[in-house]
C-alpha cells in the first residue's frame, strides 16, 4: 500500500477548501471495498458567477497509476449546492485506491481566476 494513502472508511476525497485552479486529492485506500457501493457528495458552499467545476473519480490498483477513463464524473457544476452520486465498486473489482481530480474554468469580465469553496466526501 502506498505510504501516502488514507485508510478506507468515510473520507474526504477533496478536503473542504477554496479551489482556484485544477487539482487533485490524495489517494484513498478502499481495500476490501470490492462489491460495495459508495455515495460521493460534492458540496459547493460558495461560488461566483460565470465559472464551472468538473470533478472526476479515478481508480488505481497501486495508488500510483490511475486508470482512464474515470470511474465516475460529476456533471459540471456552476452554483452552490450539493450533489450526491453512487459508485458501485463491484463493477471495478481491482480498484484498491480512489482519487478525485477537478478542473475549473472561469469566463466573462473581471478576474478570470475561478473560486469555489467546495468538498467531496466518500461515504460507505
Amino acid at each position: 500500500m502506498s505510504n501516502h494513502a488514507q485508510a478506507v472508511a468515510n473520507a474526504f476525497l477533496m478536503e473542504e477548501q477554496i479551489v482556484t485552479a485544477n487539482g487533485e486529492g490524495p489517494p484513498v485506500a478502499v481495500t476490501g471495498a470490492s462489491g460495495r457501493v459508495a455515495t460521493l457528495t460534492l458540496g459547493i458552499l460558495e461560488s461566483v458567477e460565470q465559472q464551472s467545476i468538473e470533478v472526476s473519480i479515478y481508480g488505481s490498483t497501486d495508488g500510483e497509476a490511475w486508470v482512464e477513463p474515470p470511474l465516475l464524473v460529476f456533471p459540471q457544476q456552476f452554483y452552490a449546492g450539493a450533489m450526491a452520486m453512487t459508485l458501485d465498486l463491484s463493477e471495478h473489482p481491482d480498484t484498491v485506491f480512489l482519487k478525485a481530480r477537478w478542473s475549473v474554468n472561469r469566463w466573462g469580465r473581471g478576474s478570470l481566476t475561478p473560486r469555489f469553496h467546495a468538498y467531496l466526501f466518500l461515504q460507505w
